[in-house]
């Protein structure tokens, strides 16, 4: 629930009951079916509020069980990543290794990080925005 949300609910709730209270007040009963009315209309509100705050943990549960997954995604996506980076440039070492060092091999091979590094960090990004938006 967003913060204007639940201020908008919050503020309906204390609204009506204010209004309960002060139709209540004024109308014209004896003490004794005053403070009964008083009393089921505090039972009420107390009620309303324990649905509230049930409704608010269970929210609050599934958004803590969304957040687990998309890290334990992004981590496992992560380490996917950072496998193939690893295997790509130790390839390329060991084809240096097997060829002579040459200065456009290096550029290749410092290209070839730079491109996987920049593909890690926009699959990071987009799996972030996707968990950000469901």
């Amino acid at each position: 629930m967003s913060k204007k949300t639940y201020g908008f609910v919050l503020g309906a709730m204390i609204g009506a009951a204010s209004a309960a209270a002060t139709a209540l007040l004024l109308a014209p009963k004896s003490g004794k079916e005053l403070r009964e009315d008083l009393m089921a209309e505090a039972d009420r509100v107390k009620s309303q509020m324990n649905d509230y705050s049930e409704f608010a943990l269970e929210k609050g549960a599934e958004f803590s069980e969304v957040a687990k997954n998309a890290t334990e995604d992004i981590r496992v996506n992560l380490k996917e990543s950072a496998t193939q980076l690893k295997d790509s440039v130790t390839n390329k070492v060991v084809s240096f290794k097997n060829e002579d060092d040459e200065p456009e091999e290096i550029e290749t091979v410092i290209d070839l990080v730079d491109d996987v590094a920049d593909r890690v960090a926009e699959e990071i990004k987009e799996e972030i925005q996707e968990e950000i938006n469901e």
